[in-house]
C-alpha cells in the first residue's frame, strides 16, 4: 500500500503507515518543526511545504491511502466557529489534492464541531464536494506541453519505398514529437478505453489551423502510448489562444465509462 499525507504534523499517519509495512510517498506540513521532523524520519518521501501552493498530479493514481487533518479552528466549540471566514479554513486546498490525486482511500480528521456548521453551510458543502469525488470513478490526466505543434497539412511527405507509396513525417513534425515525448508525464500509460480530449492551444498567430493541430496532438499521444488508439476518442473539445512568446498546448484526457 502507498500512503501520502496533508497537513503531516510530526507524522503520527507516516508511523502507522510504516508500522503496516506501507510506504509513506510524501508529506505536506508548513510548520518548519514537524517537516523538519518528518524530513529526518523519512527522508526517502518527497517533502512539501504550503499546500496552497503545491501542484499533487503528478500523484494522479499513485496513492493508495491520502489522511489529511485540515485545520479545525474554523468549526471548533472552542473559537468563533467562523468557517469559511476564517483564515484558517483550508478544507478547499484539502479537496483540491484529493481531487488532483484521486486516492482509493481518504482518511480526513477534524473536530466534531464540523458536524454543527449549519449555519453557513460549511458541511453541507464539504459532504457535496467528498460525494462528488467519490461517486466519481473518472480517470482524468492534464498535461502542458510547450512549444507550437507545426501544422498538420505541412507535416507530412508521401514517398515511395519499394514501389509503395508511404508517408514520412517533416524535420519539423519529428523535432515536435521528440520534445512532446521529453515533456509529457503520461507516457506508456496506454488507455485502453473510451476517452474524450480537451485541448486549449496557444499559437504565435491566431492564423495557425486549430484542426489539423488537434490531428497532430492526437499522433502524439498515441506514439508516446499515453492512449492505445486514437480512434477511441469520443469528443475532441478545442480553444484556440494567441501567445507569441510562449506557445503552448495544455490537455486534458478524461476516461469515459460506457
Amino acid at each position: 500500500m502507498k500512503h501520502a499525507s496533508v497537513f503531516s504534523g510530526i507524522g503520527g499517519p507516516e508511523v502507522a503507515a510504516a508500522m503496516l509495512g506501507w510506504q509513506n510517498l510524501f508529506h505536506c506540513e508548513i510548520n518548519p518543526f514537524g517537516r523538519a521532523v518528518l524530513d529526518y524520519w523519512f527522508p526517502n518521501s518527497k517533502s512539501y511545504e504550503d499546500i496552497t501552493k503545491t501542484d499533487f498530479t503528478e500523484w494522479l493514481g499513485k496513492v493508495d491511502v491520502l489522511t489529511g487533518g485540515f485545520p479545525c479552528q474554523p468549526f471548533s466549540y472552542a473559537g468563533q466557529r467562523r468557517g469559511a471566514d476564517d483564515d484558517r479554513y483550508l478544507w478547499p486546498y484539502m479537496y483540491r489534492c484529493i481531487d488532483q490525486i484521486r486516492p482509493a482511500w481518504v482518511v480526513a480528521e477534524n473536530v466534531a464541531g464540523i458536524l454543527t456548521m449549519v449555519e453557513q453551510g460549511e458541511v453541507s458543502k464539504l459532504v457535496r464536494d467528498i460525494q462528488s469525488n467519490s461517486n466519481s470513478r473518472t480517470m482524468q490526466y492534464k498535461m502542458t506541453i510547450i512549444g507550437q505543434i507545426p501544422a498538420k497539412a505541412n507535416s507530412y511527405q508521401i514517398i515511395r519505398i519499394a514501389g509503395h507509396p508511404s508517408i514520412k513525417k517533416t524535420k519539423a513534425m519529428e523535432e515536435y514529437e521528440k520534445s512532446f515525448y521529453l515533456q509529457c508525464p503520461y507516457r506508456d500509460k496506454d488507455i485502453k478505453g473510451f476517452f474524450k480530449v480537451e485541448i486549449d492551444i496557444f499559437f504565435k498567430s491566431l492564423s495557425s489551423d486549430i484542426d489539423n493541430a488537434a490531428k497532430g496532438i492526437l499522433d502524439c499521444l498515441q506514439s508516446c502510448k499515453v492512449i492505445h488508439n486514437d480512434n477511441h476518442c469520443l469528443e475532441l473539445h478545442m480553444r484556440k489562444f494567441k501567445d507569441a512568446v510562449n506557445p503552448r498546448a495544455e490537455i486534458t484526457i478524461t476516461e469515459v465509462e460506457l
